[in-house]
């Protein structure tokens, strides 16, 4: 099966703006250790179904969030899973192409993290690319596309963090629109502006299993070998297997910048403590080593993570309530 076209949000502002690969190669994070990013999940269902019958479920979520966290362990970072929503909605379940996508994220989105909503139609997924606002920082998956791999999930994640299409200007079929040369001489200005993945004339209808079956030939009369198992590319799913290192060396330089730390997670350890009047703790990850509730107190906790590392005690007539 060929991946569909995904619908993304690329303005000649957004490409002009990337990142180049460093002359160094991937940067890890300052002082080694990794960066953690949260992903909350938004999963519509129709008005009229039943949200247990809905194609999107937990195991699923998991196993796509496992596959990303395989192939971005190389830059130092992990993706955590934060929590997974159920919202009713006739009109972001059928689609969430163009600006219905970042309309629900206005309404839905949790600040702080990434965030990917799922419907049932629509483009197999949709993605803002590189540093952005939170308003324009959502993604989209359609769920049919995910129920058996991981393909578009850990494709559209390569657009937040900054990589465009293999092919990227070449959307006709054309085989020298985009016009990245073969010979790798305008690799920095054409295609995806990445030298170590070889200029590609777009890979949709021209694959037989994982060979590349095209007879297109460049501006200069030059027979194109792109990438096969690239994920960046438009080839099989069954055969999207890797970035290069020039890929994963850019998407390391907005990990680490700036514009993504309000994508890090913020976690409150806690310690031993003990509350003996009413409270409300919201955060994305809180940990506790021991937590005492004494009677009388209710504690509110609004967090996707919480850690209770020895032990809990809730007196009688205390509440704790866990709001996620």
């Amino acid at each position: 099966m060929e991946l569909e076209m995904c619908n993304d949000f690329f303005t000649e502002n957004d490409i002009n703006n990337l990142p180049t690969a460093p002359p160094g190669g991937i940067q890890l994070p300052p002082g080694g250790g990794t960066l953690e990013f949260q992903v909350n999940h938004h999963v519509f269902y129709d008005a009229s179904g039943d949200p247990n019958s809905i194609d999107m479920d937990e195991e699923i979520i998991a196993r796509l969030m496992d596959d990303l966290n395989e192939e971005f362990t190389a830059i130092s970072v992990e993706f955590r899973l934060g929590c997974i929503y159920y919202h009713n909605s006739n009109t972001y379940n059928n689609s969430l192409i163009n600006n219905l996508l970042a309309e629900a994220h206005g309404i839905y989105g949790i600040p702080g993290s990434f965030n990917v909503y799922y419907s049932n139609s629509g483009a197999c997924g949709q993605a803002y690319i590189g540093e952005r606002s939170f308003a324009y920082s959502g993604i989209s998956i359609t769920d049919i596309c995910v129920q058996t791999e991981s393909k578009t999930f850990v494709h559209e994640f390569g657009h937040r963090f900054g990589l465009l299409h293999t092919h990227e200007g070449n959307y006709s079929l054309s085989c020298t629109q985009g016009n990245e040369l073969v010979d790798g001489s305008n690799c920095l200005t054409k295609g995806d502006r990445i030298c170590d993945t070889p200029a590609d004339p777009n890979l949709q209808g021209r694959m037989s299993g994982c060979s590349y079956t095209g007879t297109c030939t460049d501006s200069n009369g030059d027979t194109y070998n792109p990438l096969t198992n690239n994920y960046m590319s438009y080839g099989t799913r069954e055969c999207s297997t890797s970035f290069t290192s020039d890929q994963y060396a850019i998407m390391s330089v907005l990990a680490n910048g700036s514009n993504f730390s309000q994508f890090l997670i913020s976690e409150s350890n806690l310690g031993t403590k003990t509350y003996s009047s009413n409270n409300q703790i919201s955060n994305q990850a809180v940990t506790y080593s021991n937590l005492t509730i004494t009677s009388g107190a209710n504690l509110t906790i609004d967090a996707c993570e919480m850690t209770i590392e020895n032990s809990l005690t809730i007196n009688p007539g205390s509440q704790l309530t866990i709001d996620n």
